[in-house]
Order: C-alpha cells, then structure tokens, then sequence
C-alpha cells in the first residue's frame, strides 16, 4: 500500500468517525421511525446533511483504497483504525468508559497495523 493509497484510507476513517460522531450528537434520544418525519429531519437539519456528505466521501475514499491496495491489508487496516478512532472519540466526546482491556486491545490492534506495514 503506497502513501497515497494510505492516505485515502485515512480520509476515509476521518470522514466515517466523524460522520458517526456527528449523527450520535444530533440522533441521541430520539425515536426515530421509517416514515416522512424522519426524512423531514434529515433533510431539515444542516448537520445531518454535512454527516451524510462525510459518509459519501468516506465511501469514495474506502472505493478508491479498495480498488487500488490489496484488500487482505486495507480491510483489516480500516475496520481497525475505525475502532480505534471510534474508541477514542467515544471517551473524549461521549464520556463512554474507557477500560484497560480497551486501552491494551487498542494497542494490540496499532502493534498490529504497524507490523503489516513493515512487511
């Protein structure tokens, strides 16, 4: 996986993690049901909309990784960087508790990203 490539797949865990982060602030607490008042909602509030464009220039970035890297490395390289991103927002933003079984799993997951990259 080239820089180049690399960076795409980072765009695209930016852009998820943020996209999440972004519906969790707006969505939490609310019932939401499949009916027309869910969609005015999603298209009533700006925020809800920059999620959804972070999630379509997440998808193209994942797309243009996928296609262009070996998928035995940029799927479990992306799945693990989304968790590891996810974790750590979660804590900062969401107060959700962090234990040292996350804390030593996270840094398993990092040993292991840093080791496919070396090979």
């Amino acid at each position: 996986m080239t820089w180049e490539i690399f960076l795409f797949l980072l765009a695209a865990v930016f852009c998820t993690v943020l996209s999440n982060s972004i519906l969790r602030l707006v969505l939490v607490n609310r019932k939401l049901g499949l009916n027309f008042r869910t969609f005015q909602l999603f298209i009533s509030k700006p925020t809800i909309i920059i999620a959804i464009l972070l999630s379509i220039i997440a998808s193209v970035s994942w797309a243009k990784t996928l296609v262009s890297s070996d998928i035995s490395v940029a799927i479990p390289v992306y799945t693990s960087l989304v968790f590891c991103a996810n974790l750590t927002v979660g804590t900062i933003l969401f107060n959700e508790n962090i234990t040292i079984s996350k804390v030593l799993g996270m840094t398993c997951i990092l040993i292991g990203i840093s080791l496919v990259f070396s090979s």
